[in-house]
């Protein structure tokens, strides 16, 4: 047994409080009648007294002594905890009022000690502050490692079991209509989920389609022509309702972009999927024979240049081969810079040994010896060169996920935000190894209960019994 405020302790001597009386000396009373019997009678009824007033004394002892029992809030030595975290993220929305009666019953024991938190990186980071030695009680479906989970004796935690099933990801094409959705079985047993596309007024299609437990189906078709708000929607019960939605608005956004330099083949292909931006918005930046300095907003760097400067050496941009004029597939390049080696049996392979990739401080950057122009090359006539060019930039919409609710399933800044599917994973009841320092919720609440009622069941008692005792000392 120990003690959540073992400090009270200290004021342990006030107990003993009540036994004062027995130093206090009372006044002898008078015999006015001098008897034999009469002093019989007296010391019998004084010697009741005294037993009666000793047994007092013990009893508020016993009371003040309680008292300080249930202040101090003992708990067993296994359910001492220094800090008690309980996981409130959107994939355990469905558990709130499970785990708000939870956080109640045992903040109503174990006060400030219990908290909140979103995901384990937080978790994380609350134990490489916190001093070592201390011991945690997690309440998590633990969609992630957690550090603190190597320390053996420190953690111990509860699972959810979480049933999801939800979108996955979103892929299209800039250059069509075709939207396709993967929708993903986490652990729902039943595996016929049925999945809708939909606009303002009506279901556009509705199917039902076999999922497997565990895996990954794509669903989706070509859109109508038409400018409209699309809501595709799985329609399915489980415990995550983020991930079963996601709202589809097309036109789609665009792709904010930057040309630095001229040419006007480049401007016309990014205009067909990009819109003319600031430097300090456009997350991609186009550039013709130099190297630009990234704005705010810079995720990547595209360049076009058919000459080696001094730019390209700060980039650690090794020695070029310079080649050409090359036939390759029937179209005619002039000159191009290769940064790697190889043999060139296709256009593929010229581009691939054409392009140089590297990240600086974040942003990456692709350098491409080629500058498309007709009077230089015949690359402006190639579509399979400007699909190359697509797959380096990334042309469809980017996905990114979050665990927050109102954000997730929507589009926000050029960007479509997916719950982070990782948050449904199943629970286990073990985790890492570590099923012994498993301790299930409905024990720690089962315990403080006991404890409680005991302790007050003894000091209601006691109290009572003090309080009749009490009543008979006065009478006699």
């Amino acid at each position: 047994m120990t003690f959540l405020n073992p400090g009270i302790f200290v004021l342990l001597p006030l107990v003993f409080f009540p036994l004062l009386s027995l130093f206090l000396k009372a006044k002898p009373s008078k015999v006015r009648i001098v008897s034999w019997l009469l002093l019989q009678k007296k010391s019998s009824i004084d010697r009741k007294r005294k037993i009666h007033r000793n047994l007092l004394l013990l009893l508020r002892c016993v009371i003040l002594f309680l008292i300080l029992l249930f202040i101090s809030k003992p708990v067993p030595k296994r359910l001492r905890f220094d800090e008690i975290w309980v996981k409130a993220s959107p994939a355990t929305q469905s558990r709130r009022p499970e785990l708000e009666r939870f956080s109640r019953a045992a903040s109503s024991y174990y006060g400030e000690r219990v908290k909140f938190f979103g995901g384990e990186q937080e978790l994380e980071e609350q134990f490489g502050r916190n001093s070592p030695g201390q011991r945690y009680y997690i309440v998590s479906n633990f969609s992630s490692p957690v550090v603190g989970l190597s320390i053996k004796d420190t953690v111990f935690y509860d699972t959810l079991s979480i049933r999801n099933a939800g979108v996955k990801f979103v892929d299209y094409s800039v250059f069509s209509d075709s939207f396709y959705v993967y929708v993903q079985n986490y652990n729902l047993q039943d595996s016929i989920i049925r999945v809708s596309l939909r606009d303002s007024s009506q279901d556009l299609w509705s199917r039902e389609v076999l999922i497997p437990k565990g895996s990954i189906v794509k669903v989706g078709e070509r859109l109508p022509p038409e400018h409209h708000t699309f809501v595709f929607s799985i329609l399915t019960h489980d415990d995550v309702l983020y991930d079963n939605h996601v709202t589809v608005i097309r036109p789609f956004p665009q792709l904010k972009y930057q040309i630095v330099g001229t040419n006007i083949y480049l401007e016309a292909f990014f205009d067909e999927f990009a819109a003319a931006s600031s430097k300090d918005d456009a997350k991609l930046l186009v550039s013709v024979r130099k190297v630009p300095v990234p704005g705010r907003a810079t995720q990547k760097v595209l360049v076009f240049t058919d000459r080696f400067d001094e730019s390209l050496k700060l980039f650690d941009v090794p020695e070029v081969e310079i080649a050409g004029p090359l036939e390759i597939a029937g179209l005619n390049f002039s000159k191009v810079l290769l940064f790697h080696e190889g043999a060139i049996t296709d256009l593929h392979t010229l581009l691939k040994n054409a392009t140089f990739t590297t990240s600086v401080e974040g942003v990456l950057y692709y350098i491409l010896g080629i500058v498309p122009d007709p009077e230089y090359n015949d690359a402006v006539y190639s579509p399979y060169f400007w699909s190359y060019i697509l797959d380096l930039v990334g042309g469809s919409l980017p996905v990114a996920y979050t665990d927050e609710g109102e954000k997730a399933g929507y589009i926000s800044q050029d960007t479509l935000y997916l719950l982070d599917t990782l948050e449904a994973n199943t629970a286990r009841i073990f985790v890492d190894g570590f099923e012994s320092n498993w301790i299930s919720r409905r024990n720690i609440v089962n315990t403080i209960n006991l404890t409680k009622c005991v302790i007050l069941g003894l000091l209601l008692l006691t109290t009572l019994l003090e309080a009749h005792l009490s009543r008979r000392f006065l009478t006699v």
